[in-house]
């Protein structure tokens, strides 16, 4: 299935390249616009990320990644979500939920699919929360967090949850509160059949935390 799909956008690629949509009414900015669509690093990223998960969108699973691909990553993920018919609630620890929604309208995705746990905002400005947007008082309030999540647990059988960085949590907690609240997360989703992916952009985390996860995926710099 992967290996289809990475063969389905290479030629596609090809073909606008050289120009064989020509005859199907598409004119050459719209070729264009596709191209960097399918070259875009999102794309190129989401295609790797499919392909070592197995093209299945499933279990808890780390996504190693360097700090400069993070919001590509993210947007990639948001893709696959939707892509399996799931509807990905984003726990943001180090981006805020206007940033998030720029990139969401950048990628033309429908924010309307998409929602949101902020743990940043709150703290710095006065929030409204809504029925897709939740805020946490601090990053600190671990479970105040898991509370939000298991929130959104019930109020969508189809819910799935994307944590956009479990670095910035060390700046707070220490590596054992974190890998007690991995697991404690984890054990959560696992038992609601929940899909949950947690970015990270150091490996030295990574070893602490692969016991709690079914899969552990290394994104190359893009």
């Amino acid at each position: 299935m992967v290996q289809e799909e990475e063969e389905s956008a290479f030629s596609k690629i090809e073909a606008l390249l050289s120009n064989k949509l020509a005859n199907k009414g598409t004119n050459g900015s719209d070729k264009f616009e596709e191209l960097q669509s399918l070259l875009s690093p999102a794309q190129t990223l989401l295609r790797e990320i499919k392909r070592q998960m197995g093209g299945a969108f499933s279990g808890q699973n780390i996504i190693l990644c360097d700090p400069s691909n993070t919001k590509e990553v993210m947007i990639a993920l948001i893709k696959f979500a939707l892509d399996n018919g799931k509807a990905p609630v984003l726990v943001l620890t180090a981006m805020n939920y206007k940033i998030v929604l720029g990139l969401i309208g950048d990628a033309k995705i429908n924010e309307k699919k998409v929602s949101i746990i902020d743990t940043v905002s709150k703290g710095i400005a006065k929030v409204q929360a809504t029925d897709r947007i939740l805020f946490v008082d601090s990053i600190r309030n671990l479970t105040q967090m898991e509370i939000k999540v298991f929130n959104f647990i019930e109020k969508d059988p189809n819910s799935c949850f994307i944590f956009d960085s479990l670095d910035v949590m060390q700046l707070y907690h220490d590596d054992e509160v974190i890998g007690k609240f991995v697991y404690a997360l984890t054990k959560l989703l696992h038992k609601h059949k929940r899909v949950g992916v947690y970015l990270l952009n150091r490996k030295s985390l990574l070893s602490k935390l692969n016991q709690f996860v079914d899969s552990s995926v290394e994104l190359k710099k893009m």
